[in-house]
């Protein structure tokens, strides 16, 4: 007879949840299973430390090496790292459970905005979804008149299976049924996401008729449940990169069952419907001249578009930009440090709402580089000088506090170093290969949540731009959501958005000659 593992039941002592775990698995797997959000941003490998949580009572199994240095006299281990041997009653860390503030729903100059219908007056409704790695937004827009009406961002369930796409596709292709288990999550998540815009409004997700939804290409197939095996190792080929029509219930969105669902083409590699959809929305913006359109995040998508060529390449930047596997790193949430700058030799730092920080989102990761650097506390290659009395080293770690409990290690340095470097690579690539120089660049186009909050002063200084003058730089926003919005409402905007996919000439940056020099020659601050 087959011997089933131990079960043990874990209270979240702050979470007002109680679940079953089992012998065998980690407290993150456990929670994972049974819909507990505790970040997870380097997939439950025991290197980023986002999951910490503190065990208050019972027995567990921790693995050697993992357990952290005390905080104010407070223990956290990572939750990746803990296998229960009992019942457990265990507490989350703030960090680890902070909810997002930052809606990712920016658009370009879409001011209109309801909070509700009149009764009797709700009509039929189109759902538009950027299906991002970190987070995804969405919104409800009236198809009859086509006025958006309500907006909201949350993060991507499968956050809790890796913050990177590498992480996710290596779990969809290794783990048996992982596969299925990703797409299970996300469409949770969309359906979520319905639910709680369908309230703002006072409807429910069956008024629901058509969907649009765009996704890189990762994303885009682990919701389709296609093969990812190609796509998780190099030269990274999408199963398939034609637009896709298909329906609500056939993907097993089951609370609007009779709606249509429209996914955005792929241009190729990790290039996906997003990208296409930042480009629908933008255009206007690069359609003259020489311009770059850079969408940030996890994976950042790239342009250049030069005598009506658009060359488009993406590079992994990783989480690091984002707060992901920094080690005191958080989302864009109360208590996140969102800025950072030096004035008159003192490193001052704003916190979202304005209360004590509980760690650092990634635009204010950005600004602590360049603070640190101008301060000379860390130099050009990013090494933390031992001499300010803000500095300390605790088992051969050396760290930057801006508060107790939040720091910069020489690690998180060289995290936010090497993701600004795969980007400022890309284009380097870029360009090169279209012989120009970036003095030729026009306009530069920054999309994406992270995009839109970042100092581009900050990121030029410490080398994510080129220095080129501030008025080049355009801020866009959520340009995907706007670009599928478009395409929501419009059968002409999404033969559009098909053109735009088959004129992009797609590079592949990691099979391109210099793309490695390039890439550790942009490292250095």
């Amino acid at each position: 007879m087959k011997k089933h593992p131990a079960r043990h039941m874990v209270r979240f002592a702050n979470l007002d949840r109680v679940i079953a775990a089992f012998e065998g698995e980690t407290l993150l797997q456990s929670a994972r299973r049974a819909g507990v959000r505790i970040a997870g941003a380097c997939g439950g490998r025991g290197v980023c430390g986002s999951c910490h949580v503190r065990i208050l009572s019972g027995q567990t199994g921790i693995h050697p090496g993992q357990q952290e240095q005390p905080e104010n006299g407070t223990t956290w281990i990572r939750a990746c790292q803990v296998e229960p041997l009992s019942d457990l009653v265990v507490e989350v860390s703030p960090r680890a459970r902070a909810a997002q503030v930052r809606a990712d729903v920016q658009c370009l100059g879409d001011d209109q905005e309801i909070t509700g219908f009149v009764p009797g007056r709700r009509g039929a409704l189109g759902f538009a979804i950027d299906l991002g790695t970190t987070n995804m937004a969405g919104s409800l827009t009236d198809l009859e008149s086509g006025k958006r009406l309500v907006s909201l961002g949350i993060e991507n369930p499968q956050s809790a299976y890796g913050a990177d796409l590498i992480s996710r596709l290596s779990h969809a292709i290794r783990t048996p049924d992982g596969a299925r288990e990703l797409q299970s999550i996300v469409i949770q998540g969309i359906e979520s996401l319905a639910e709680l815009l369908c309230a703002e409004i006072a409807v429910v997700p069956t008024n629901i008729i058509e969907i649009a939804l765009c996704g890189n290409t990762a994303m885009h197939h682990l919701l389709l449940g296609l093969p990812v095996f190609r796509l998780g190792r190099a030269p990274f080929i999408p199963d398939t990169c034609s637009a896709i029509d298909t329906t609500a219930r056939d993907l097993g969105l089951d609370s609007m069952p009779g709606a249509s669902v429209h996914l955005l083409p792929n241009i190729g590699g990790f290039v996906g419907g997003d990208h296409v959809a930042a480009l629908l929305a933008t255009e206007h913006l690069w359609n003259t001249g020489t311009s770059m359109v850079i969408d940030i995040g996890t994976n950042t998508e790239l342009s250049l578009i030069h005598n009506g060529t658009i060359s488009t390449a993406s590079t992994a930047s990783g989480p690091a930009l984002e707060g992901g596997n920094i080690s005191c790193g958080m989302r864009a949430a109360e208590g996140a440090i969102e800025k950072v700058w030096l004035s008159e030799g003192e490193i001052i730092t704003r916190v979202i709402g304005g209360g004590s920080p509980l760690g650092i989102c990634g635009s204010g990761v950005l600004d602590a580089l360049n603070a640190l650097r101008q301060a000379g506390i860390i130099n050009r290659r990013g090494y933390i000088s031992p001499g300010s009395p803000t500095v300390a080293e605790t088992g051969g770690i050396r760290k930057y506090s801006f508060a107790p409990d939040v720091v910069m290690t020489q690690s998180d340095v060289r995290a936010v170093m090497l993701a600004k470097a795969a980007i400022r690579a890309g284009q380097d690539m870029l360009l090169a290969d279209a012989g120009l120089t970036e003095q030729a660049m026009q306009r530069i186009l920054i999309a994406g949540a992270f995009g839109a909050y970042i100092d581009i002063s900050s990121a030029i200084n410490i080398g994510l731009f080129p220095d080129l003058p501030l008025e080049r730089f355009t801020q866009v926003g959520n340009a995907a959501g706007t670009g599928v919005r478009m395409a929501l409402i419009s059968p002409a905007m999404r033969g559009k958005a098909a053109g735009l996919a088959k004129r992009c000439r797609h590079l592949e940056l990691n099979s391109m000659a210099g793309f490695q020099k390039a890439f550790i020659g942009r490292i250095h601050l």
